[in-house]
């Protein structure tokens, strides 16, 4: 909020054509023990448009000035209980330092010391019954003027001193554009000392544009009295004394105290903001030119990886496959291959980490995987030529776990190498799941002479499927943090009897989800078994 926004100038009026300003209705509190005087005093004061709170007596005086904080005091001296006098001390002492409410004692009593002892009590005025109303109201207009000009000092005392406290400029022009006011920080922001400015117009402070646009402003605001700039922010350009320009937010709004027009702008320097926009908004453009380059890649990478991992291999009939990434790119792959003799070889693995890093560092295993399967390769081959390959170009600490499967339709037998993904279900139609356990160090960790080949060869007397998945599907949590578990997984492939284990598994792999996102990539890999 600026400064010209955050205070409010009790003196301040709208423009007006005659020079003295209406006097404003007050809040009078009569004080009387007789009703018929009351009524009549208050009955006249409405008339002459003020609001009137009414006591009996100067117990019930003091607490209605405590509930109503009246403007005024009409104070009658001989009541009942506490007199006049004592109510008046008694009020003075509740008024604020910094506000004045008069006292206008009324009595019958006209002696010089009730004078005295009156005005030792604080009043501030006396009127002698019997008054015309005439009188009456010449005392509270008269009171009135004086508390108009009260507030009028009390506004410029407050004004003052939030003025020279205050962060921002303040500039303060009379109706001229003649600066009156040139505050420390405006002092800072222009160059300037006050006394250099003072009484000068305020387009010294402008570049001409500016101030042209400035002079036209004011010149539309005299005339239609529309307030175009007043009482708003704008960003503008200012002139230091050394000729330079800056920005700066002005906004400006008009007071009138002692029967004159000021106008007051509240200045800041804006420099560090206007260079902190033009920096954010390069780096917006930067950024989106960054989004659009990338996403110009990603969809190159995906359509790359797509053509290597041939994704229609992957439309088998033997073949349910699941991938999800929890980044843009997949660490996870699944490959297949079907050879002419009837071989059915598949690849499930996971790279070390997620995302582009992890899924290029897949790129040669499908290479390897497709050149030596079309050319007839064993597994173990394969698996070996893929180990070499990745201990020859990885980096330290990047390994890849996989798992290869190899599936004779004619035999009914199948071979499996698994370096360091988790155990493959044999997960049988009439209700068992045989879990097959891997004992082999994952891909790109062994030198060619440590790497053991070995496959395992299974023979099926019973239909049913092998399931195999990537570690990302064990090790999902949910939202209270606990992992899913292969267990979990097995009793729910085989939960259903003559079954599909696949739809099971990401079923059961949802409900433990319950909508909380995986941390790793997820593979599921079912074959089917004749």
């Amino acid at each position: 909020m600026t400064f010209w926004e955050s205070i409010s100038l009790s003196g301040a009026q709208p423009r007006q054509n005659e020079q003295q300003r209406p006097v404003r209705q007050i809040k009078i509190l009569v004080v009387d023990d007789d009703p018929q005087i009351l009524n009549l005093v208050e009955t006249m004061l409405v008339s002459e448009g003020e609001q009137v709170v009414t006591a009996a007596n100067g117990l019930d005086a003091l607490d209605k000035f405590i509930l109503e904080q009246p403007d005024l005091v009409l104070m009658d001296i001989n009541m009942p209980g506490m007199n006049g006098f004592e109510a008046t001390a008694k009020i003075k002492s509740l008024v604020e330092r910094e506000k004045w409410v008069p006292v206008i004692m009324v009595s019958g009593l006209n002696e010089l010391n009730d004078f005295a002892r009156g005005l030792e009590a604080g009043a501030d005025d006396y009127l002698t019954k019997p008054f015309t109303p005439a009188l009456l109201s010449t005392k509270i207009q008269f009171m009135k003027r004086v508390l108009a000009i009260q507030a009028d000092l009390f506004t410029l005392k407050r004004f003052q001193a939030i003025f020279d406290h205050v962060l921002d400029g303040i500039v303060a022009t009379n109706e001229q554009g003649i600066i009156v006011s040139f505050n420390f920080a405006a002092e800072k922001i222009f160059g300037y000392r006050a006394d250099e400015v003072l009484g000068r117009n305020v387009s010294v402070l402008m570049p001409i544009p500016e101030a042209h646009r400035h002079d036209a402003y004011m010149a539309r605001y005299e005339y239609s009295g529309q307030a175009t700039v007043m009482g708003q922010g704008r960003d503008i350009h200012g002139r230091r004394k050394d000729g330079s320009i800056i920005p700066i937010s002005v906004g400006l709004t008009e007071v009138q105290w002692a029967g004159s027009r000021h106008f007051i702008g509240a200045i800041s320097d804006i420099s560090d903001r206007k260079q902190a926009e033009r920096f954010q908004h390069e780096l917006a453009s930067q950024l989106n030119n960054y989004r659009a380059q990338n996403e110009e890649e990603r969809k190159i990478t995906q359509e790359l990886l797509r053509r290597i991992i041939r994704a229609d291999s992957l439309q088998d009939p033997l073949l349910q496959w699941h991938l999800r990434p929890s980044e843009a790119f997949s660490g996870d792959i699944i490959a297949a291959h079907r050879s002419q003799e009837g071989r059915f070889l598949v690849l499930i693995a996971d790279g070390t980490g997620h995302g582009l890093a992890a899924a290029i560092s897949l790129l040669p295993l499908m290479g390897i995987f497709y050149t030596m399967a079309d050319k007839g390769f064993h597994i173990s081959s394969i698996a070996s030529e893929i180990n070499k390959r990745l201990y020859e170009t990885m980096p330290i600490g990047r390994f890849v776990a996989a798992a290869l499967i190899a599936v004779y339709e004619d035999k009914r037998q199948f071979e499996i190498w698994n370096g360091g993904m988790p155990d493959i279900l044999y997960c049988k139609d009439e209700g068992s799941c045989e879990r097959l356990r891997g004992n082999h160090m994952a891909l790109g960790i062994l030198s060619p002479g440590e790497f053991d080949k070995t496959c395992h060869t299974h023979t099926w007397q019973h239909s049913g499927y092998l399931v195999a998945m990537s570690d990302g599907i064990i090790e999902a949590e949910n939202r209270a943090g606990a992992p899913l578990s292969l267990d979990s997984v097995s009793n729910t492939a085989i939960s259903v009897p003559g079954g599909n284990p696949f739809a099971q598994i990401l079923q059961h792999l949802e409900r433990h989800l319950s909508g909380a996102v995986p941390h790793d990539d997820i593979s599921l890999a079912a074959i089917r078994l004749n």
